[in-house]
């Protein structure tokens, strides 16, 4: 489908339509200085109505969706499902940048989202917490430092986010079913035996 239906089709399915499958249109327009100007006198009506604001506001509308039909080529189609993915990418890419100091408060504001609204759509994209997803890219990262680093495992314990060594060893020792330091030495037997 061409991008100069893409427009007609989303406000077409839109009004008649008895599906809500959350797709949304981008617009790529950020230096066009008309579509500016009529977003603006958009909000302004809505936040300072005038004496004819509801006419002033359907001619605004109208004068709008014709400037934004003007640009077919600035317009990229999603879908609620797109978005999820898009969302999602976000989320993994912010835990293994952020894994030692990352935060659910902080992701829900970086995404826009409330902490429980951001809780429930991880659990249901990943089957498992943030907290989890967190645990596992920590533990992920201490066993890379201790196999191919020559830090101690005290450094490794605070390269990676924990604050509570024993924590660390505890929930260690039952995920790898040994010590980190066991974990260590075998990793480093491996590459003495190469």
């Amino acid at each position: 489908m061409g991008s100069e239906y893409k427009l007609n089709d989303f406000i077409f399915h839109s009004l008649y339509s008895s599906e809500n499958i959350g797709e949304y249109l981008i617009f790529d327009l950020e230096k066009t200085d008309l579509v500016t100007s009529y977003v603006e006198a958009i909000i302004t009506h809505l936040y300072e109505p005038t004496l004819n604001n509801k006419i002033e506001l359907k001619l605004l509308m109208g004068l709008l969706m014709s400037e934004l039909m003007n640009h077919p080529e600035a317009i990229q189609s999603y879908t609620k499902s797109t978005y999820d993915k898009v969302l999602i990418s976000t989320i993994y890419k912010y835990i293994t940048l952020n894994y030692n100091n990352a935060s659910l408060s902080e992701l829900g504001e970086m995404v826009h989202m409330k902490d429980y609204q951001l809780s429930k759509f991880i659990k249901k994209m990943t089957g498992t917490t943030f907290i989890q997803l967190l645990k596992d890219m920590r533990f992920k990262k201490a066993t890379e430092l201790m196999e191919y680093s020559s830090y101690s495992i005290e450094r490794i314990i605070n390269e990676v986010g924990y604050e509570n060594e024993s924590y660390f060893y505890k929930t260690f020792k039952k995920q790898y079913h040994m010590t980190p330091m066991a974990y260590k030495k075998k990793q480093e037997g491996k590459h003495e035996s190469l």
